[in-house]
């Protein structure tokens, strides 16, 4: 009990200095200084002036996410730092999150959830090796778990864009039949729906604008949004433009391609249904059903061994 007193106190107090590290900074000291010195003199600081209508998240959280994140960008590999920028793309960045505030939500939760697991376990008087367990299980889940749900925004996302891929490719195809230029088709999408890919198009029309050239900006949608369908679809689009096929037409046999693709993935997914629903099946249904076509016979059955 002692020994796991110990552990709690000395992993206390390196958390206590942690946080006072990322929070008392030197640069924080000179601030909370220069502001003293301009209270002293009337003068009238940038904190006073701050406009308190402004949501508590983006005045407060946003920002000690931001300087929390810049040291977690410093310690994490380039390779993850890459890997979570491009799945921050995929999810469209859920929250408004950025590269440097999602490695600090990770790191948050990996501090966070080991002491929660350390106070448990300390309160319940378990084993120091079950709390050094739970430690190292809370570790892993505090990365895991954000992982997940931004893995499971990534995938959310691309499969609206995929539905909605065959709607927007129709629309470019009267569009485009009907005199307007590819940019204004692509104009003409982005106003008439909602969602995910009409706002990649509105990006990409605005890079366009800023001066990038067309294939580059369809080329980089295709990488930033990371969906097979909408990649290909992309790639024939630019090599037609370049080639100077009949845009119309291709946009056609596109459309067909995309539909047909959507009714493969369908088929695929319905033929895989019972192989998902045979396992709770085994767990779930047939023990009820089991227990009540069983039961009454393995009653009688007891009952006479007994009379026996």
């Amino acid at each position: 009990m002692l020994y796991a007193q110990a552990i709690l106190i000395g992993f206390m107090t390196f958390a206590g200095v942690l946080l006072l590290s990322l929070v008392m900074n030197p640069r924080l000291v000179v601030h909370q200084r220069l502001a003293a010195i301009a209270r002293m003199r009337g003068v009238r600081t940038p904190l006073e002036g701050e406009d308190l209508t402004v949501p508590f998240r983006d005045r407060v959280v946003r920002p000690l996410l931001e300087k929390c994140g810049r040291v977690a960008s410093r310690l994490a590999p380039r390779v993850v730092q890459v890997t979570v920028m491009q799945r921050l793309l995929q999810a469209g960045h859920p929250y408004k999150l950025h590269t440097n505030s999602f490695l600090a939500v990770m790191g948050l939760c990996a501090l966070a959830l080991p002491v929660v697991a350390l106070l448990g376990g300390w309160a319940l008087n378990l084993p120091v090796r079950t709390i050094a367990g739970l430690m190292l299980l809370f570790v892993f889940l505090g990365v895991f778990v954000p992982w997940f749900w931004l893995t499971r925004k990534a995938t959310e996302r691309i499969r609206a864009i995929e539905l909605a891929l065959p709607d927007a490719i129709d629309l470019l195809v009267v569009s485009v039949e009907a005199g307007l230029a590819f940019d204004m088709a692509l104009a003409k999408v982005t106003e008439k729906m909602k969602g995910p890919l009409p706002d990649e198009f509105a990006r990409t029309l605005n890079e366009i604008r800023l001066g990038k050239m067309r294939h580059q900006a369809l080329r980089d949608m295709a990488d930033r949004v990371g969906s097979k369908s909408l990649s290909n679809f992309l790639v024939t689009v630019v090599q037609s433009t370049q080639m100077g096929g009949s845009l119309g037409n291709i946009l056609r046999i596109q459309s067909e391609r995309v539909r047909q693709e959507r009714r493969m993935r369908a088929s695929e997914m319905a033929m895989k249904a019972p192989v998902k629903m045979l396992f709770p099946m085994i767990c779930f249904i047939f023990p009820a059903l089991f227990v009540v076509l069983l039961g009454p016979a393995v009653i009688r059955i007891m009952e006479a061994f007994q009379g026996m």
